[in-house]
């Protein structure tokens, strides 16, 4: 995502460094972590840091539901608005906080575009992109209408 090294994004992000990784180590092995990893686009040599990772996160969900979607610059400024990627944190992030209202009416409905590859057919015989989400968690800490795991002995 080429969009996300633009210099307006990574500033809207507070990313101040897009080339060094928050997470390094010597040439004996110890390691050492940044003091703001929310500052870098990598957290590591290969893994991009938090608020990077959320907005492509952001990213997938739109294209998942809208396979035709593009995304330019102008989405990805709007995507950090609305989701408050920038303030985002470990205590504070859609993980955590579940989404808002209208952090859910962002993210397009289902596309109509044909986009099966096997024989999931709905009632009218034409391809599905619809999921049944009934069993879906709401809730990042707890489901809803799943029964949580028993315990194994």
């Amino acid at each position: 995502m080429e969009i996300a090294l633009q210099p307006n994004v990574l500033s809207a992000l507070g990313v101040t460094d897009s080339t060094d990784a928050c997470l390094t180590q010597d040439s004996s092995g110890n390691t050492s972590v940044c003091s703001n990893p929310d500052e870098y686009f990598f957290y590591d040599g290969v893994h991009p840091a938090s608020r990077m990772h959320y907005l492509w996160g952001v990213a997938a969900a739109v294209l998942t539901r809208d396979p035709n979607a593009t995304i330019d610059t102008s989405d990805a400024l709007k995507y950090i608005a609305t989701f408050a990627i920038n303030q985002s944190d470990r205590e504070d992030n859609i993980i955590v906080d579940g989404l808002t209202p209208s952090e859910s009416g962002f993210v397009p409905p289902a596309s109509s575009t044909d986009t099966a590859t096997d024989s999931a057919t709905d009632s009218t015989g034409e391809y599905s992109t619809e999921a049944d989400t009934s069993s879906v968690y709401t809730s990042s800490a707890y489901p809803t209408s799943v029964a949580p795991p028993t315990k194994c002995h």
